[in-house]
């Protein structure tokens, strides 16, 4: 037999939403709020799943701010080298669960900020004799503080007067006064990294 009626298709269920992927930026050893969002909207409360999570940095559990959008915390990590990191995170709904979305991290360095002494003193000393004291400088910023300490005579740095000096660590010098005239002498030192 046959009928002019058509055959049905069947209706596919409503697939569940699609998570956003993201872009962000932290600096090292810092944390960001990054906030997990759907396309479009579900009028719906949505359960936010992070299904890899980051391979060097720490990331909080989903924590929802309405019913369709969740933040998480990601702190970066302190170790130098690393530029970036990711995870991914998927959204389950009453029509199911998502496909991950991925969310690139790039790790950023805070700049340097050398610490130097405002002054030295020497003191009195006698003509033709030398008199040394310990120049600390440290960087209490980011990444690299690298350069060269510049005196002019009659002081002098003990060689090498050249650092490098990562994020809160420090290197001290031996700054040596030798005058061969009577009188009384101030200069400034430069780091050649930072002139001013």
């Amino acid at each position: 037999f046959v009928s002019g009626a058509e055959k049905k298709k069947p209706e596919l269920p409503p697939a569940p939403p699609q998570p956003m992927a993201k872009s962000v930026k932290v600096r090292r050893g810092e944390t960001v709020e990054i906030p997990l969002q759907i396309h479009g909207m579900r009028n719906q409360t949505l359960t936010y799943l992070i299904r890899r999570g980051p391979k060097y940095g720490k990331l909080s559990s989903p924590t929802n701010t309405t019913q369709e959008e969740a933040v998480v915390i990601y702190e970066a990590p302190m170790e130098y080298g690393l530029t970036s990191d990711e995870f991914t995170y998927a959204v389950k709904s009453r029509e199911g669960v998502s496909a991950p979305a991925e969310v690139q991290i790039t790790i950023t360095e805070p700049p340097p900020i050398l610490i130097v002494p405002d002054e030295i003193t020497f003191g009195t000393t006698l003509v033709g004799t030398t008199a040394t004291r310990q120049l600390e400088i440290s960087n209490r910023g980011g990444g690299f503080a690298e350069g060269m300490i510049l005196v002019d005579k009659p002081w002098s740095v003990a060689s090498p007067d050249n650092y490098r000096i990562t994020a809160a660590e420090r290197a001290v010098f031996q700054l040596t006064f030798a005058s061969t005239e009577p009188g009384g002498f101030t200069h400034e030192g430069r780091f050649s990294s930072h002139p001013d």
